[in-house]
This record gives structure tokens, C-alpha cells and sequence, in this order.
């Protein structure tokens, strides 16, 4: 299944979110159930922690819950869900005060970047991918936090500019901007690597 597949409105889940808001618990956990994994891993390409994310992705969740009695289906589920982790991510990421690093893994485990690649020739072609792949991700943690999730939410989850927007809460001239700001400043820090 592709992220595109993943983030798809759906009535499906308003009337989920209805039926929770009325009390049934069951709706809750399908939602949960729903989102839990792309939540966790978007969470995670941003704090770059396994745990954090784990925890973060549970406050969401939590908030969510919290918050249910909030939600207006005037607004897609997803949007309004992405909209909390996205907000629970930059407010952890200020409250800490430091840089994490972002995985530019998919998802499952914390293993390192693989120096093996089945089509590359040689292992200095190995090599160079792993150091580009480095270079990009430093270069993505370099960015401010709001360029940094918009970049999260377009390039790895295929979230088009107008779902960035509902999400981050921001107008559609806000993305264009921040991305265009994001690749600008990427192109800049990676133009010696590639």
C-alpha cells in the first residue's frame, strides 16, 4: 500500500469519529487501529527516536481521545490527526531545545543505512550512496522545524500542498513557501555532495 492509499478521506472515518464521539470505544480503537503505524512512523522521521516517537504517537492519540468531542466533520480525520502529531512534534522539538536527527528509514526497526545495495557495482558505489544518503539527512535536520515537517509531510508521506496545509494549520501560500524555502536551502547544502 502506498502512503498516497494511506491517506485517503474517507466518510468511513468521520463516521467512526461520530460513533466515538457518542461513546463507543470500539470506533476509537479502529481509528487507532487505522493510523497508529503511519502516525508512529511520521513521528518518527521527524524525532528521529524510536521511543519518543513511540511516546509522541501515544499522545495523540491520548489528545485525540481528549479531544473528541472537538472535531467537526467539516475536516477530514486525517487532517485533523496529522495536524496533532505534527503539533506535538514541533513542541517537543522546541521544548527540548536540541537537533534530533531524522530516520530516513520507512520504518520498522533502527538499523543502520544498509552500505548494500544489490544494483550498485562496486562498493565504492556503496559507499557513495551511504555517504548522499547522510548528507542528505543532515541536511534536512539543518532546516527550521516547520520547513523540516512540511518536507516530512510532502516528500515521505506524499501529502499534497493543500493537506500540509490543513494539517500544519497553515495557508496554502505558507507551504508553497516553506517548501520552496526547504528545497532551496537543501540544494544549496547538498550541491557539493551530488
Amino acid at each position: 500500500m502506498s502512503a498516497s492509499d494511506t491517506k485517503i478521506i474517507s466518510d468511513d472515518d468521520i463516521l467512526l469519529m461520530s460513533r466515538f464521539q457518542k461513546g463507543d470505544i470500539k470506533a476509537f480503537e479502529e481509528l487507532i487501529h487505522k493510523y497508529e503505524d503511519k502516525i508512529l512512523n511520521t513521528v518518527y522521521r521527524y524525532v528521529g527516536e524510536r521511543n519518543t516517537a513511540e511516546d509522541l504517537a501515544q499522545e495523540t492519540f491520548i489528545r485525540v481521545f481528549k479531544a473528541r468531542h472537538s472535531f467537526k466533520p467539516t475536516n477530514t480525520f486525517s487532517a485533523w490527526l496529522f495536524s496533532i502529531a505534527v503539533n506535538l512534534c514541533l513542541n517537543y522539538i522546541r521544548d527540548s531545545k536540541k537537533r534530533r536527527t531524522i530516520s530516513l528509514f520507512s520504518g520498522e526497526d533502527d538499523s543502520p543505512i544498509s552500505i548494500k545495495d544489490e544494483n550498485a557495482k562496486t562498493a565504492s558505489d556503496n559507499f557513495k550512496r551511504l555517504e548522499l544518503k547522510i548528507a542528505v539527512r543532515d541536511a534536512l535536520n539543518s532546516l527550521p522545524e516547520k520547513q523540516k515537517m512540511a518536507v516530512i509531510l510532502n516528500r515521505y508521506d506524499e501529502y499534497s500542498y493543500e493537506e500540509i496545509a490543513k494539517i500544519m494549520n497553515l495557508s496554502l501560500t505558507a507551504v508553497k513557501s516553506l517548501l520552496f524555502r526547504a528545497r532551496e536551502s537543501l540544494k544549496e547544502k547538498l550541491k557539493s555532495k551530488i
